[in-house]
């Protein structure tokens, strides 16, 4: 498998696609549970990651969706919200290095909230 560090940055779609791939390294490696792996490591994790803007309302995903991705913030902020007896409780934002989506790498097969 070939590495993001192989793009030659001569092209501006290169040039971009390696700068995201360093943001998602960076980001991966800020939070607790890979801190402190090897750089290959989070190299290797950030190839099966990719880039999402949110613009402002838009929702990341649903509670009881599927849970396949995490997702890192880099910046902005996102809300996030359950159901609970059919009313909706608003658990808190996400800043600028938190997470959300963690079920994905759980094995719990549903989201838990709404962000």
């Amino acid at each position: 498998m070939g590495s993001q560090g192989d793009i030659p940055d001569d092209n501006p779609d290169h040039r971009q696609k390696r700068e995201e791939h360093d943001t998602l390294v960076r980001l991966l490696g800020e939070l607790p549970p890979f801190q402190g792996l090897a750089p290959e490591l989070l190299e290797e994790i950030a190839a099966h990651c990719h880039a999402e803007n949110a613009r402002p309302g838009r929702v990341v995903y649903r509670q009881g969706e599927r849970a396949d991705s995490l997702y890192v913030v880099d910046y902005g902020l996102l809300r996030v919200t359950a159901l609970h007896s059919g009313k909706s409780i608003d658990l808190g934002d996400l800043r600028k290095g938190d997470a959300c989506g963690w079920s994905a790498l759980t094995g719990v097969p549903a989201r838990t909230d709404t962000v």
